[in-house]
Formats: C-alpha cells, sequence, structure tokens
C-alpha cells in the first residue's frame, strides 16, 4: 500500500501538480528572498537545517561585501537582550572588517557538525571557522542514543555530504554509522540502488513532502519579524562604509561589567536576574538529584567520536577551525557530581585532543569561577563574550602573537607564546580568577 501511494503520488508530482498537496510556498520564493535580504542575526530551526538557505544566505552576504565568518555551536549561540557583547552585535552592528553567521542551535551537537561542515565544505569562507564545544554534550545525563540528533537531523546535510567526493569513504561510513547509531532510518542513510525504481520515488516523495513542510516554515520565519531573531534582512549598509575600525577591547570590556552589573543584580555568583529567579532553582534540584559521573565514565565515549569526525572532515576538507573550550558556571556545577575535579577530567582531554591532532583552541576553563563570563550555568554572558569576541577577531586575522589567548598548534606558534605542553593541571586555578 505504501509503494502504491508513493507511486500515485509521483504521478501526481511528476504531472505537475503534486507540490499543492503540500504547500504554495517554493523553494524559488525563498531563494529570491534570501538574495535580496541574506541578513539574519540568528538562524531559526527550520532554516538553519536547510543547507541550501545556508548556502544561499552566505552566497548573499559575501555578494554584498559583507566579510562573513562562520562560528558553530548550539545554544549559546542565541542572542538574547540582556547580553549586547553577542557577536552578533559587536560585529555586526559596527565596521572590524568582519561579520558572523551563527550555525547551530540546541541539542545541535558534533555529528550534526561533522555533517554540516562536510556538506558545506568549500563555500566556507577563508576555509576557517570556530566551533564551540560544549562540556554537556558530553556529559552522562545525556542520552546519546535519545532524540536530541533524530530531532536534528538534516537530509539535505546528509545528503550533501554523502555525495561530497572530497571525503574519504572511511569518513562517510562512520558517520553513516554514527547516524544509525542515533536512531536514523537505513532508508534516510542509504540511496537507492540504480535498479530500485520504487525505492527511489519513495524516497522522492518523502523528500519533497519534507521540502515542502520546510520550505513553509522556513518562509514564515523569514518574513516574520517576530521569529526568533530569523528575519530576512539586507546587510546593515552603515558596516560597510569606511575602511574597517580595529575593536577597544577595554571598551567593550567595561562596558560588559557595566550591563553585567544592571542586569544581575538579585544573586552574588553573576547569574542573570531572570535565570536565577525561574530556571536556577529548578536546574540544581534537578541536577543535584540526576546528574551521575561514575568513575572512569563520565563522559559518553559517543560523543568524543563524534567530536574527532568534526576534526577529522575538517582535516580532509583542509578546514581550519578553532575549537573554544567553553566552561560552566563553577559555583554551580560544584554542588553536582560534576565538580571541578570530574570537569578537569574533560578540559585535559580536549586540550590533548586539539595537540594530537594539530588544531588551534582557546581555553576557557580557568574562568568557571570569573562572575560574569557566563550569564547561566553554561551560556556565554558579558564578560564571556568579549574575551570570546577578541579570539575570533584574532582567529581570522591570523593574529599569532603573545597576547593571544588562542594557542596554535606545534611549529606555528612564535617563540614567545604560550604552547600546551600536555601536563598544566598544576598550574591550573581551582577557585575565583
Amino acid at each position: 500500500m505504501k509503494r502504491l501511494l508513493a507511486l500515485a503520488c509521483a504521478f501526481l508530482v511528476f504531472a505537475g501538480g503534486g507540490l499543492a498537496l503540500w504547500s504554495h510556498t517554493s523553494a524559488a520564493d525563498i531563494r529570491s528572498l534570501v538574495q535580496e535580504k541574506p541578513y539574519q542575526e540568528h538562524m531559526t530551526d527550520a532554516q538553519v537545517k536547510d543547507v541550501d538557505f545556508v548556502l544561499e544566505a552566505l552566497s548573499g552576504r559575501l555578494a554584498a561585501g559583507d566579510e562573513t565568518k562562520l562560528l558553530f555551536g548550539s545554544s549559546e549561540l542565541r542572542p538574547v537582550p540582556q547580553v549586547s557583547t553577542h557577536p552578533v552585535n559587536v560585529f555586526g552592528q559596527n565596521n572590524y572588517g568582519m561579520d558572523m553567521m551563527t550555525i547551530g542551535r540546541p541539542f545541535y551537537q558534533d555529528l550534526w557538525h561533522a555533517i554540516e561542515i562536510g556538506a558545506l565544505d568549500e563555500a566556507i569562507p577563508d576555509g576557517k571557522l570556530v566551533f564551540f564545544l560544549g562540556i554537556q554534550w558530553f556529559m552522562t545525563y545525556q542520552d546519546p542514543e535519545g532524540e536530541n540528533f533524530r530531532w536534528a537531523f538534516s537530509q539535505k546535510a546528509y545528503d550533501r555530504f554523502m555525495a561530497n567526493p572530497r571525503l574519504s569513504q572511511e569518513t562517510k561510513d562512520a558517520v553513516r554509522s554514527q547516524a544509525q547509531r542515533y536512531g536514523i532510518d537505513e532508508a534516510a542513510l542509504d540511496a537507492p540502488g540504480p535498479f530500485d525504481v520504487a525505492g527511489r520515488i519513495d524516497k522522492a516523495v518523502e523528500a519533497l513532502r519534507d521540502d515542502s513542510e520546510r520550505d513553509t516554515l522556513v518562509w514564515e520565519d523569514s518574513t516574520n519579524p517576530d521569529s526568533d531573531y530569523g528575519y530576512c534582512q539586507e546587510v546593515p549598509a552603515e558596516r560597510l562604509k569606511g575602511s574597517p575600525e580595529e575593536p577597544d577591547w577595554d571598551a567593550w570590556m567595561a562596558f560588559a561589567e557595566e550591563q553585567a552589573a544592571r542586569e544581575s543584580t538579585n544573586n552574588d555568583e553573576g547569574f542573570m536576574d531572570s535565570y536565577y529567579t525561574d530556571s536556577y532553582p529548578t536546574w540544581l534540584s534537578q541536577a543535584k538529584e540526576y546528574y551521575r559521573a561514575p568513575e572512569g565514565a563520565e563522559y559518553w565515549e559517543t560523543e568524543w567520536t563524534d567530536f574527532m569526525l568534526v576534526l577529522q572532515v575538517c582535516r580532509e576538507l583542509g578546514i581550519e577551525p578553532l575549537i573554544v573550550i567553553m566552561p560552566t558556571k563553577g559555583a554551580a556545577y560544584d554542588q553536582t557530581a560534576y565538580d571541578r575535579e570530574v570537569r578537569e577530567i574533560f578540559y585535559d582531554r580536549v586540550r590533548q585532543v586539539c595537540a594530537e591532532e594539530g588544531v588551534p583552541y582557546v581555553d576557557y576553563s580557568d574562568y568557571e569561577y570569573d562572575k560574569y563570563f557566563l550569564r547561566d550555568v553554561m551560556h556565554l554572558g558579558w564578560t564571556g563574550w568579549v574575551h570570546v569576541n577578541k579570539a575570533i577577531y584574532e582567529f581570522f586575522n591570523d593574529d599569532h602573537g603573545a597576547e593571544s589567548a588562542i594557542v596554535w598548534p606545534a611549529g606555528d606558534t612564535p617563540d614567545n607564546a604560550p604552547e600546551y605542553t600536555g601536563d598544566d593541571s598544576d598550574e591550573r586555578e581551582e577557585g575565583q580568577r
């Protein structure tokens, strides 16, 4: 019956009337819109899941003269009005010679990013990107074979990834294996054979329905000013006028501290007021009850596998990532099974992996007790974004100076700059900076 339905739908599609079964909005409509107005402060779920939309928006911004750079991550990429130092504000509202496009949403973890990077490939400007690595992705309270990846999975991006001739079959097989492990159906992971006519029709009809549903959501988000930062706009003209300026990071830090003091008044730990009253008590209660960190298995090995796949994809495509090692709010996590000693296991391993793989990284684990570095238990806050913005600026300007917080690969670092040696645990602070 399913095959018969697919054949019937296919007939309607090929006859020219099938698209009307699902949506009046077409990909052509969206392409036309985003070519004219390619700028979004932060893409919505529907937009970022559509790799064609991402590519159109990126090419549109570059064509308009916008020096767009890519930031990959998850929920930390969402700007909030109470934290004006987010990069979409700092770089988006000033002419610093570059602007940011954020790629990712909550629950978009390593495997999703490996696929997305492989799908975008040569479209990535300058072959460089910034990748925000969250410790929470690895913690055992997460269910690595649960709903997160299935919810975030993009068929379009996966198909484009698998069709990329610059990626090895070994990498494609490893990504497919992980996706299957996380519950993606084999029919979505494998292209039908050349003689499997019914299977090819099934996949074509499924893709048509998915594309139509997604196009409708993308169109609604792109044309609605209240669509959670995904509203399509023209590239801000003022950022393209005149010569780029040099950011005054001291001034930005002073501004960040002033805003933080206004937005964090009802607690001593530097939480944003609304989070402290509305969310923190529930988070802390549940974290104390449910977080477990069994010795020797504090973090999921599946997520480490996926992180290595991100680096493997970048290596095969000649893409240079800057890994941002994000901290937690120490005052919060110290009350859970993931205390400082357990968290240091994660930080040490990331530093070791980056050193062994020869990728630059910037390590903010020492800022766990810095009052305004985070706005809640895990998301970058006022001063945190200033530190990160400075590293972003230095990375894309290839600044290897001794004042940079970036740890560059061995052999790619000036003599007077710090370099990770593999064992700095004794030198790392356990308390307030």
